[in-house]
């Protein structure tokens, strides 16, 4: 009786000791921006389901300060293209708007997609839907939103929120805002 309650209690404390491991992965991964942005697009993937089914055209966009929805900054840059690439990665057709050469892109700001020029844009490249993102600047962690649009009717397939550690590199990516 002895030895089973001995192995139950060593058992529990290895199975802590496992669970401490993975909070702590969790914790590092956490503010790997890559791999977060990564994360956002598979989640935005997963939750659109067969609302947005592989194949079809996405645009995606610089993600923008919730601050000043008309202006962007590095990292707003990067997040966009990142979470670009999962949905490429997903087998969903991005389009570059950077290569294109009838959109207004503001220079040196990135890419934006109002409201107002949704349809319109979405319309002419025959997205069926759009990625758009929005950041907020905390204290200890920026706050990030980013969402799948329906191009033709403007609501929302699917969205995700997360968190970053405002780090060294958060920070530099947030200095440059234009």
């Amino acid at each position: 009786m002895y030895r089973l309650i001995a192995k139950l209690a060593g058992s529990v404390l290895l199975l802590t000791l496992l669970a401490g491991c993975q909070s702590i992965n969790s914790q590092t991964s956490g503010s790997n921006l890559i791999s977060n942005s990564h994360f956002a697009a598979s989640e935005l993937v997963r939750k659109a389901g067969v609302a947005l089914p592989p194949g079809a055209s996405v645009i995606a966009t610089s993600f923008v300060s919730i601050d000043s929805l008309e202006s962007s900054s590095t990292l707003g840059r990067i997040v966009g293209e990142q979470v670009a690439t999962g949905l490429a990665d997903a087998g969903y057709r991005v389009i570059e708007l950077k290569m294109r050469d009838r959109i207004f892109i503001n220079a040196g700001a990135g890419e934006f997609m109002l409201s107002r020029e949704l349809r319109h844009i979405s319309n002419f490249h025959e997205a069926q839907a759009v990625a758009v993102g929005t950041y907020a600047v905390g204290t200890e962690y920026l706050y990030i939103n980013t969402r799948l649009i329906d191009a033709g009717t403007n609501l929302v397939i699917a969205s995700m929120d997360y968190r970053l550690p405002m780090n060294r590199d958060v920070r530099q990516l947030l200095r440059n805002s234009f």
